[in-house]
């Protein structure tokens, strides 16, 4: 899939094994991802961590729950830890497995229902929708109408008849969508 080119920074070795251990990405994917963390943090003369208010950019409504994911509690990250969450949305090859394959989908529900589970209780309330429908569409509708939007969300996806929306409802009503294609393609070198 990659060329080996000379544009590539070298990857610390402890920090590739980890890597190769626990994903499938190859040597050139590990090698363009780390140039492109490199990139990210250099400008302020960092080279082994990530904050996360180096990401602050005009950017898409869901970019603070994005974040909130892919750092967790903390502030930074590391390197390892920027590629095993952008290993969720690598593309599958001839070569992964079906559980793999099962393994990483159900790994990118988790995060998506984690996203939308805005107060991390477990489940998604009327409330939490409600902050979502409201980050998406507050610039476009008024307030009536995000309320019904969540309460016709609710009535489709709370399958369990708990007034929330479990995991289990979530991932019934994503089955509908291509989860195989919710993915980040790397460029042809």
């Amino acid at each position: 899939m990659f060329s080996r080119t000379s544009s590539f920074l070298p990857v610390p070795k402890e920090d590739f094994n980890t890597i190769k251990d626990s994903t499938k990405f190859t040597r050139g994917e590990i090698e363009y991802l780390y140039t492109r963390f490199r990139t990210l943090g250099e400008p302020k003369g960092r080279v082994s961590f990530l904050l996360k208010r180096d990401f602050d950019f005009p950017s898409h409504a869901l970019h603070s729950l994005i974040l909130s994911e892919m750092f967790g509690s903390k502030n930074q990250i590391n390197f390892v830890e920027f590629a095993k969450f952008l290993y969720i949305f690598r593309a599958f090859d001839s070569k992964t497995s079906k559980e793999e394959q099962t393994a990483i989908q159900t790994k990118k529900l988790k995060l998506l229902f984690s996203m939308y589970d805005v107060n991390k209780d477990g489940s998604i309330s009327k409330q939490d929708l409600l902050d979502i429908v409201h980050r998406l569409y507050s610039n476009y509708t008024n307030i009536q109408t995000m309320v019904r939007i969540v309460h016709i969300v609710m009535k489709e996806m709370d399958n369990s008849n708990t007034n929330q929306i479990l995991f289990n409802d979530f991932c019934k009503a994503l089955e509908v969508f291509d989860m195989d294609n919710l993915v980040v393609k790397f460029p042809t070198l």
